[in-house]
This record gives structure tokens, sequence and C-alpha cells, in this order.
């Protein structure tokens, strides 16, 4: 799979990037109708200890995704949070998910659990593994098992992200929440100075006039401290509009994983026969750029 060059482009943890949607990129000008309502209240930085901002964060979490959980149209799409302790680490940290997402982690390690017996089952002849029609093991397709279920986990995210974006333009309290969260976040990483934290994307609504140059799909993205995983919809891709460093790309689909290396102003063309693929982007953080799919 090759990259070609096209012509230059000119343009624009699971659920943080969600919430702050609302102050990345987000139309203020225009919120939602709901009579004489005032603005929400902006977060005021002072010289406090940071433990009140942190507070406040999630007690504005906690607002965002009990609202949702009230309106959305499906329970698998409720969030709930909680504390967990990292692998060696001591300090708990907080974990918001869906009942979706959780439902996918344990459909992901059943399937790990299925392929190591199914490999370790032996065969009618003594070996590994019985042979079916195309030679192979019969458990070797339990291998791709768990990456089906990582990349629908994904899709389903963004099915929730979609659905949340559309309830906060109709929804007051949502939007207002939303606000909330975004500004005391970006508040946050401009009193510590720690840069971007949280890697933020929104998709582009096509307009009238459709998205530039005929894309099916735009996503405009900053990038935190971690990697962007993007479930890709179409076979052809490119990114454009680039401002900072990409480190690397990564595509995996059912049954291939593959490097990219990247290259300005190419494009990407993913083979008919691999599917469910996801596009891995690793970035220097506060770099941002445009994801066409074609």
């Amino acid at each position: 799979m090759k990259p070609y060059r096209t012509a230059a482009l000119v343009a624009t943890t699971f659920l943080a990037g969600l919430v702050l949607q609302a102050a990345y990129g987000a139309d203020t000008s225009t919120p939602p109708a709901s009579g004489d309502r005032e603005r929400p209240d902006e977060f005021i930085v002072t010289a406090k200890a940071l433990s009140d901002l942190r507070l406040k964060i999630k007690l504005a979490e906690n607002d965002v995704y009990a609202r949702f959980n009230d309106i959305n149209s499906d329970d698998s799409h409720d969030i709930h949070c909680f504390d967990r302790n990292p692998t060696g680490s001591h300090i708990p940290r907080r974990f918001c998910v869906s009942n979706a997402w959780r439902e996918a982690d344990a459909n992901i390690a059943r399937g790990y659990i299925q392929g190591l017996q199914s490999a370790s089952t032996p065969g009618p002849a003594g070996g590994v593994g019985a042979l079916g029609d195309n030679g192979g093991s019969a458990g070797a397709g339990y291998g791709s098992i768990p990456g089906k279920y990582r990349a629908n986990q994904l899709r389903m995210e963004q099915v929730i992200m979609k659905e949340m974006g559309q309830l906060a333009n109709k929804d007051p309290a949502l939007h207002d929440a939303m606000m909330r969260v975004g500004q005391a976040r970006l508040a946050l990483e401009a009193v510590t100075g720690s840069g971007p934290e949280y890697t933020l994307y929104r998709d582009v609504d096509a307009g009238e006039e459709g998205l530039p140059f005929g894309a099916k799909r735009l996503v405009e993205v900053r990038v935190g401290d971690v990697a962007w995983n993007h479930p890709l919809t179409s076979h052809t891709f490119t990114i454009g509009s680039l401002m900072g460093r990409i480190k690397g790309l990564r595509l995996r689909c059912d049954r291939y994983d593959k490097n990219l290396d990247y290259e300005s102003e190419a494009e990407w063309t993913v083979p008919n026969a691999w599917n469910d693929c996801t596009l891995l982007v690793r970035a220097k953080a506060g770099t941002t750029f445009a994801l066409y799919e074609f």
C-alpha cells in the first residue's frame, strides 16, 4: 500500500476528547435556544490550590454524564466514572467509559482466552489444533476476534460522540455542562503550563456546499499526550493543514497491521480486502491537523 501525491490541501482518553469538543472549535455565538439564559459561568483561575479547579472539573464532568445518560437513545451509551490504580502506580486515576465500552472490553478478553484455548487444543493427529479446509488451524480465526471487537469498540465511541454532540446542540443543560468542562480543562492547562493534555477532535459539518475537495468526511484534531485512534469509514484518506509534527501512523485492520511513513500531501488507499481499519496517529503534543476521508 503505497501513498501517492495529491494536490496541496488548505483547510482547517476515550471520552475526555468527547466533552472537550465544546471548547475546541465550538461555535459559542449561537448556543441552543432557551429563552433569556445567562451564559455559563467561566472558571476564573486564581492562586488557589489546583485541587479546587480539579474538583470543579470532576463535578462538571459528572453533570455532563448525568444529563447525557438521562436523554440519550440507548442505555449502552450511558457513561459512568470510576477510580482505578494504573499498573505500577499507587495513585488512582479517574476513568469515564460507556456501558458499550466496558462490554467490548469483556468481549476482547474472552476472545483472547478463546484463542489461547483453541491454540492449545490437540488435533486429531496429535498436533496443535484441528486442520480446517484451508489447511490452517481451526482456531486460527480466533486471533482476529479481539481486533474485531476493538474496531467495533472504537466505532461505538464515534456513535456515542456523535449523539452527544447532536444532543448538546438541542439541550441547553448538556450544552452548558460541556462548555464548563471545556473551559475548566483549558484553564487547567494554562495555569499548570503543562501544554495540551487531552486529544481533541470533531467532525466538520459538510454544510450546503459539502466538504472541501469533495471529501466524504473531515475531522479536525488537536493531539494531546496520547495518540489519536480513528476508525476509518472510507478506504482512501489524507492528512492536511498540519501544524506541528506527526511522529508516526499505524493502520490496524481485521487481519492486517501496518506502520505508515507520514509524507506531506500524501494520500493513502487501503486495499479493499482490508476491513475494520483503525488509524492510529502519534504526534507531538499540541499538533493540529485535518483528516480527510474520500
